[in-house]
């Protein structure tokens, strides 16, 4: 990381042609490695120190769920009802699948919200389905919520199964969209504003 009171110029900000000559330098240095800057790096310190710290009625100690799990690991498949799909969990392991979120407040219902406003229940669906697909086993799915601002608060959750069967319902909605499309090469409801016709896709991975 970059301490940034090392700069010629503490008492300056970055407009100063001494100060960022020589953070262009630790740039330069750095390579493709990513410059954090030493109050960034403190900030996630804490933020990791009250993530590993965290228990809710000792059921999600999170230092024994990391102690043996893997980390962003892909699963991939090229048949997922009729599609190529692919998933990358954060955390896996024999619990389950687990994403981490950062948000402005771990509070229990504006994590609800975030959910709802994010669609994690299509995410959760889509990774718990591409998951099985791919090893042939089923797990839940948990998220864990870290604060980037004081007090760095953390909520983990396992997402609810009916929850996952909305989300599912409306990544399968977009799974026949695109394979609808594939084979029209038309898009429904787009077609009146739109001269030609597209070409076909391949799905990403």
């Amino acid at each position: 990381f970059v301490d940034m009171s090392e700069k010629p110029h503490p008492e300056a900000d970055m407009r100063n042609s001494e100060n960022k000559k020589w953070y262009a330098d630790k740039i330069m240095l750095a390579g493709s490695r990513e410059i954090v800057k030493s109050d960034d790096y403190l900030r996630l310190c804490e933020m990791r120190d009250n993530l590993l710290n965290y228990s809710k009625n000792d059921r999600f100690p999170v230092q024994e769920i990391l102690a043996f799990s893997q980390f962003e690991q892909s699963y991939f498949t090229d048949d997922f009802h009729g599609i190529k799909a692919k998933c990358r969990p954060d955390i896996d392991n024999s619990i389950g699948i687990w994403d981490l979120k950062t948000t402005t407040s771990a509070n229990p219902q504006s994590c609800l919200k975030s959910i709802e406003k994010f669609r994690y229940d299509i995410q959760a669906a889509w990774y718990q389905d591409v998951y099985e697909a791919v090893t042939g086993i089923k797990k839940p799915f948990f998220l864990i919520f870290v604060e980037t601002v004081e007090p760095y608060d953390n909520y983990i959750m396992q997402m609810p199964e009916d929850w996952i069967e909305i989300g599912r319902i409306d990544y399968m909605l977009a799974i026949n969209r695109i394979i609808e499309f594939r084979q029209t090469n038309a898009i429904k409801g787009y077609m009146d504003y739109i001269d030609g016709v597209f070409d076909t896709p391949e799905t990403p991975y």
